[in-house]
């Protein structure tokens, strides 16, 4: 049984207050018709969604709404009459407002009956979706385009964290959209960035909105992938960002070997069909997306002119939509690639359906060229699209970056046929693939006619060789080797450097045959003089033996008399010291210190003849404690305010009481020539270079001029007056006998008034890899 609306006693009492709310109304066309289907009431809400007043309206039949061709089908009739038999009708479709204009609405018209049952009249309530109507159409246009990406599309929270997965995504990275989404893209996509760092990328992305370049991916199996990774902010139509939408393009195989292009857009087409099936939940998201990308989709008509274009393209090439309605696609066309351009164009015409290749020069808004290159698709026969769908991208650095390798693969063929060296260039089979002038020159084949021919053909003789044996190690096992062979066909000694690659090798070929000439002579000459070198040495080995035992008698035939002198004029001095007078007593206190600085003279000629004869007696030594057990033993003997800095040291191998001499020496030096200053300060310490450590002892004393540095090691040779500082001028040539017997080498830096620095090396050094061995820099 129908559903009837009734008009009661009741209703009709409160026919006032229902009238001026429904008056009132502006959102809702709420029209009351009489039984034919006259205009009787007209609220606010028909006024603003039909645009007739009332008094303009009144009585017209409302098949006025309708458009010509539903008036001449006598729908407005057929209305009238199903909502009689059923009760109701809703309807949608397109129907006209004043002045003609079509507005899409939804239409509820309703019959009304009275107490009795008796049709008085309907009910059409009508709400405006034109909006609605464009939003969907608009939605499922951006949906076509979409279907027609061919790249994985990931979609991010504000944190990175994975909203959306497309099945092209599942696909490359081997996870599922459900293994995906919830976790952040650094666990899924472990994206590695060669030759940037990844802070720098992240700032540039959170000012600019958006980035693009290139990274390696992993897939859930841990494989690397190269990709043209594009991140673009994803917004709210009022301009909030809610996250961000990444397209990551593979481009693994065209980084290893540049496939052909033409199998690379048939696959790329396939996955245009599969990777966009399952985006977004929502058209809102496929919308967001085209509007977030970085990488330009546009659809042209039949004619190639512009119908759409991602707002990326105005961000990429500088041209706003208002700039492109006044100029043509060729004219911002590089005009060398124009005619180019024709072709594509009357390929992707004549081929509906397979992807085109695209490359060419497109004119930036301020005057410079980008390279543009991507795929197009002729889609004029498919519903809903019918267009051409151009998916491309900015490529203007990689052609750059290919243009440079072209320059270099040139300078250095250049530089290589410059070289003195022979080059030659092997494929994986030994088959010359280059060679340059000087192989030419070495081996009298011309670079021309090697080229193409296997190695071993061309020099037979050389199978079995060493250099044979050589070129087949360093290619089965990728290693670099360096070998010298002799060729005797051509007389040749020659060095080779081979370096290995899995397409083969690089050899770089030295003549070396005058040199091996010259080794022999000197070979011959080395022996005639060997019998000569022994003979010398034995002689100056007797010779040193002799002067060392003399030095040593004299010093010690010296002690003798002096302590026996020494000891007559203390008796004197005890005695008749009360009765000298002053003259007297200064010419006994010369004598008294002109006797001790012989004898200390006679101690460091006893300790060079001694350090100079003895045998070393080789054991470790560790240098922090030796340096501390002497600056212990100063102390002790001497009253002074000097503050020691000292680091710890590495150990080193040597003669221990030889060594101490060594450092009794640099430190009483320092104590001595920085007595004078108002806070003395030593620092002890070492400069670690190449492995090898560098001790040194600083001080902050009087210093001395370089000019004189010469007589620096040198016996009796002071740099200072004996009556500024005592020293009998032979302690720093004990120092460089010890240091020089031990295979390492001593030296010293200094400036007048500003202290100065002995430097010493010592062969034998084990550098323990503590924290407390720092580099220190005197």
């Amino acid at each position: 049984m129908k559903k009837k609306t009734v008009i009661t006693e009741a209703l009709l009492s409160n026919e006032h207050i229902y009238k001026t709310m429904i008056d009132e109304l502006e959102d809702y066309s709420i029209i009351l018709l009489d039984t034919k289907g006259h205009v009787k009431s007209w609220n606010k809400g028909a006024e603003k969604i039909k645009g007739y007043k009332a008094e303009e309206i009144l009585g017209s039949h409302f098949s006025i709404f309708y458009l010509p061709e539903d008036r001449e089908r006598h729908l407005p009739e057929k209305f009238l009459a199903q909502a009689k038999e059923k009760g109701k009708v809703v309807a949608e479709g397109w129907r006209l407002k004043k002045g003609g204009t079509p507005i899409w609405v939804n239409s509820v018209l309703n019959a009304l009956y009275n107490a009795n049952h008796h049709l008085i009249g309907f009910t059409k309530i009508i709400r405006d979706y034109t909006e609605k109507r464009k939003n969907d159409e608009q939605s499922q246009f951006l949906s076509n385009i979409l279907r027609n990406i061919q790249d994985p599309i990931i979609a991010t929270d504000t944190n990175f964290i994975i909203t959306d997965w497309n099945q092209a995504a599942t696909e490359l990275l081997g996870w599922t959209a459900e293994e995906a989404i919830g976790h952040p893209t650094s666990e899924i996509l472990r994206t590695y960035y060669p030759d940037r760092d990844k802070e720098e990328i992240r700032k540039s992305y959170l000012i600019k909105g958006f980035w693009k370049g290139e990274g390696i991916i992993h897939t859930k199996s841990g494989e690397a992938r190269n990709a043209l990774i594009t991140a673009s902010y994803l917004k709210e139509k009022e301009g909030t960002v809610i996250g961000t939408v990444i397209l990551a393009k593979d481009i693994t195989e065209r980084k290893k070997s540049e496939l052909s292009l033409e199998k690379l857009n048939n696959s790329l087409e396939r996955k245009i069909k599969e990777r966009t099936q399952e985006i977004f939940e929502t058209n809102r998201r496929f919308q967001l997306l085209v509007e977030n990308d970085y990488t330009i989709t546009a659809l042209l008509n039949e004619n190639f002119e512009t119908i759409y274009r991602s707002p990326s393209a105005a961000a990429i090439l500088g041209w706003s939509d208002e700039d492109r309605m006044t100029i043509s696609n060729e004219e911002i066309t590089h005009p060398e690639d124009r005619d180019k351009q024709r072709l594509l164009m009357k390929e992707m015409l004549t081929n509906p359906g397979k992807p085109v290749s695209i490359s060419f020069r497109s004119r930036h808004k301020d005057g410079h060229y980008l390279w543009i290159e991507g795929t197009g698709v002729n889609r004029l026969q498919d519903p809903g699209i019918n267009a051409f769908v151009i998916n491309m991208h900015d490529v203007t650095q990689h052609k750059k970056s290919e243009d440079a390798i072209k320059a270099n693969e040139e300078k250095y063929r250049l530089l290589i046929e410059r070289i003195s060296d022979g080059f030659i260039a092997l494929d994986k089979d030994f088959r010359y693939t280059y060679a340059n002038k000087k192989i030419g020159e070495i081996t009298g084949h011309s670079p021309e006619s090697l080229v193409g021919k296997i190695v071993w053909d061309v020099f037979p003789e050389a199978i079995g060789s060493e250099t044979y044996k050589a070129f087949h190690l360093a290619l089965k096992e990728q290693k670099y080797i360096y070998n010298v062979d002799y060729y005797e066909q051509l007389s040749l000694w020659q060095e080779n450097h081979i370096y290995p690659s899995p397409d083969g090798l690089s050899i770089f070929i030295r003549d070396i045959s005058e040199r091996k000439k010259a080794e022999l002579v000197i070979k011959q000459l080395n022996e005639s003089l060997e019998e000569r070198v022994k003979q010398r040495t034995a002689e100056l080995t007797t010779a040193n033996k002799a002067l060392e035992s003399f030095s040593y008698m004299v010093s010690h035939d010296l002690q003798s008399p002096l302590r026996t002198l020494n000891g007559f004029i203390n008796i004197i001095l005890e005695k008749y010291s009360p009765a000298f007078d002053k003259d007297l007593k200064n010419l006994f206190g010369f004598i008294v210190n002109s006797g001790k600085r012989m004898n200390s003279i006679i101690d460091d000629l006893l300790k060079l003849a001694k350090f100079g004869g003895e045998q070393l007696n080789i054991a470790n030594i560790n240098m922090t404690e030796l340096f501390q057990k002497v600056w212990e033993n100063l102390n002790q003997n001497t009253d002074h305010k000097t503050q020691l800095e000292m680091t710890p040291l590495p150990d080193v191998e040597g003669d221990a009481s030889m060594m101490e001499q060594v450092v009794i020496n640099l430190l009483s030096n320092a104590l001595k020539y920085s007595s004078k200053v108002n806070e003395p300060k030593i620092k002890v310490g070492y400069i670690a270079s190449n492995g090898t450590p560098t001790f040194y002892v600083k001080d902050n004393g009087v210093g001395f001029s370089m000019e004189h540095y010469n007589k620096l090691f040198v016996a009796f040779q002071r740099l200072h007056s004996r009556e500024d500082f005592e020293g009998t001028g032979i302690g720093l040539l004990l120092v460089k006998k010890v240091i020089e017997n031990h295979g390492g080498n001593v030296w010293a830096e200094s400036k007048v008034n500003e202290g100065a620095t002995f430097y010493f090396t010592m062969p034998g050094v084990s550098m323990a890899p503590t924290l407390e061995n720092a580099m220190l820099t005197p």
